[in-house]
């Protein structure tokens, strides 16, 4: 009687997990040097993918490294 709201538990379970994890794999994507020369003039907080790359900035170190290099240019 229940079965199918246990299906519907499972399969929601299961796109929260699998939307977490598609965002995690974007993020460990390094972003390119225009992307960074928009973070150092700021314009980038009026495109779609600001979230995303202020955080992958939060946990790469090698796109961190870099941005400090544009941001010295």
């Amino acid at each position: 009687m229940y079965g199918w709201v246990i299906v519907l538990l499972v399969f929601l379970c299961f796109y929260t997990i699998l939307q977490g994890v598609t965002k995690l794999l974007q993020q460990r994507k390094h972003l390119e040097d225009d992307t960074l020369r928009k973070v150092v003039d700021t314009s980038i907080r009026y495109e779609k993918n600001y979230d995303a790359a202020i955080g992958h900035l939060g946990i790469c170190e090698k796109c961190q490294k870099r941005l400090e290099e544009i941001s010295k240019e």
